[in-house]
């Protein structure tokens, strides 16, 4: 009985990542307008690290709107619009493993970044859970 409670507690807290307001998170440099290869200059100098996504790397960069990120080793950008014309979001853990998500605008190398924030809760928590492949 112990356990099962313990284990109901677990899936009701969620993990230690999944709450927001972050207790403690990296300071970000300021990325909003800069085009997205200076806007991860920037963060990686400030040491966060891009969240590799393994499933992306495996496939084939055959579509227009996709030969960038492989020409570039950009792996850790996602979720671009196939029609080229919306944005792409991109993944980076800083040092207390939080999740930050960089939204760049319209999609490819020259693209500038429109938004960027830490993410929290079950949007993380499907990040971390399947690799970066949602």
């Amino acid at each position: 009985m112990l356990l099962r409670t313990l284990i109901l507690a677990m899936l009701v807290a969620g993990p230690a990542w999944a709450g927001c307001p972050l207790d403690k998170s990296q300071s970000v440099p300021k990325i909003i307008g800069l085009p997205y290869p200076a806007a991860r200059a920037w963060l990686i100098t400030a040491g966060f690290q891009p969240l590799l996504d393994w499933n992306r790397m495996q496939r084939d960069y055959s579509l227009a709107d996709e030969e960038w990120i492989a020409e570039r080793g950009y792996f850790e950008v996602q979720a671009c619009s196939n029609a080229g014309e919306g944005s792409c979001r991109a993944h980076f853990v800083d040092n207390y493993r939080n999740l930050f998500r960089i939204v760049s605008d319209p999609y490819g190398a020259g693209s500038e970044v429109t938004d960027a924030f830490f993410v929290c809760g079950a949007d993380a928590a499907n990040v971390f859970a399947f690799g970066s492949s949602r």
